[in-house]
């Protein structure tokens, strides 16, 4: 019975949440934790709206609560760790995501973000590891590729890079931040036919960003009226 009243309770303020009734949601979930502060349904609710509220510290600490409740949440871990490594600290970030990735072994989700987080740290090494790891879990995920892309090109492996990212746009090709990376990539390559052909491949051909890595690359051939 009374987890059905919290259930109807984080149903509630999940609408309100929707409906962006931040005062009113506030209200209710502060009686709600009152009531049922040992509840991990309602703790993340909190973090959920302290972040709506601009309260990234709040949010944190209220995951924590809910994580002191559920110790091996991979979920809850992983939120943690992306809202640490958005608060500039990637050592307590990378704590939880290790933590997500044991508690949760068959998800590519924790084992991609140490990925990010180990080429931001510099060390391409062990985001080469978690890369073969996350490509084991999930072969067809644009995603790693993007990453091995980068990771090749800390190793100045430019031809698999390359390669690495233009798999990632084939799996998703419209990811813009990829297709752009990979254009500015080849131009520093003067590898200026990829950067040509990729800038007239749909989705993109016709759009802003497109139309401009198009003028670079005509830019860059020298071909100065084309660039216009």
């Amino acid at each position: 019975m009374e987890q059905a009243a919290v259930t109807d309770m984080s149903g509630r303020i999940r609408h309100l949440l929707a409906q962006g009734a931040w005062q009113v949601a506030e209200a209710e979930l502060s009686d709600a934790l009152a009531q049922h502060p040992t509840d991990p349904e309602l703790w993340p609710l909190q973090a959920d709206l302290d972040l709506k509220l601009g309260r990234p510290d709040h949010a944190i600490l209220a995951l924590q609560q809910a994580l002191n409740l559920t110790p091996q949440s991979a979920v809850l871990h992983s939120r943690i760790g992306r809202l640490l490594l958005e608060q500039a600290q990637p050592q307590q970030a990378l704590h939880h995501f290790e933590a997500a990735r044991a508690f949760a072994p068959a998800d590519p989700g924790p084992t991609l973000a140490l990925i990010e987080l180990s080429l931001l740290l510099g060390e391409r090494g062990q985001a080469m590891l978690y890369l073969r790891e996350a490509l084991n879990l999930s072969p067809d995920s644009a995603l790693a590729y993007a990453l091995l892309g980068r990771a090749l090109e800390l190793y100045g492996r430019w031809p698999e890079a390359r390669d690495a990212m233009r798999q990632s746009l084939e799996l998703d090709p419209h990811d813009e931040s990829v297709r752009s990376h990979l254009i500015a990539r080849a131009l520093m390559h003067q590898d200026d036919a990829l950067a040509l052909h990729l800038s007239l491949t749909e989705p993109q051909q016709a759009d802003a960003p497109g139309l401009y890595w198009r003028g670079c690359c005509h830019y860059w051939q020298g071909d100065l009226p084309e660039a216009r």
